[in-house]
């Protein structure tokens, strides 16, 4: 091998030793623990380009129920909890003001409990299901979604943001943000690989 390189010239690569193995490893391992630490310390943190909602109007009703005929109903901070089951549906409303709808927009949610059903402007931005199907589990995992432009208008846009559950406990929304499909399609990515989306990487 010493031969062949110093006949060719070529630069025989040292292995690193085993403490620059250990050092790179804890580097990486440093930096995964600070990622995680400013998520719990600094939850919802301001997003350039994006705005956060930080309040809504909540509205409680059984499945079989129109939407509108709420059993429950009020404004709320987020994030904001409601006891229900498999028969109830908590749906969190509120209106946001876009200057430009062509901008290129998103929502990300970072964290609700359960199933969750988005409108923006009386449009489903994500997949229908039949009240009395099966449900997807989004419990606690970041959620984005694209918005296409025809689904919005420049000035007022109201999101409803639809919630459910198969069984006994909590419906629950915590703040979300709406703005630059980006900056929030990073700021997504982030939180999938660093909180509870990490278990769904493989």
């Amino acid at each position: 091998m010493t031969d062949f390189a110093e006949a060719t010239g070529a630069d025989i690569a040292h292995p690193r030793t085993l403490g620059q193995r250990l050092w790179g490893h804890l580097a990486v391992v440093s930096w995964v623990a600070v990622l995680v630490l400013l998520l719990q310390v600094i939850p919802y943190p301001d997003i350039r380009e994006a705005q956060r909602v930080n309040t809504a109007e909540m509205c409680l009703r059984d499945r079989h129920q129109p939407p509108g005929v709420c059993r429950l109903a009020e404004p709320v901070s987020l994030p904001a909890a409601v006891a229900g089951d498999e028969n109830d549906v908590v749906t969190f409303s509120t209106t946001v003001q876009l200057d430009d709808q062509d901008a290129g927009q998103a929502i990300l949610i970072p964290r609700a409990i359960d199933a969750v059903h988005v409108r923006v402007n009386g449009v489903d931005m994500t997949p229908t299901r039949s009240l009395d199907a099966p449900i997807w589990h989004d419990w606690n995992h970041p959620l984005y979604i694209g918005l296409p432009a025809p689904s919005l208008q420049t000035g007022a846009n109201t999101i409803d943001i639809e919630l459910r559950r198969e069984n006994q406990g909590r419906l629950l929304l915590h703040p979300f943000y709406i703005g630059s499909a980006d900056r929030l399609q990073m700021e997504w990515q982030i939180r999938f690989a660093f909180t509870a989306g990490a278990s769904r990487m493989n």
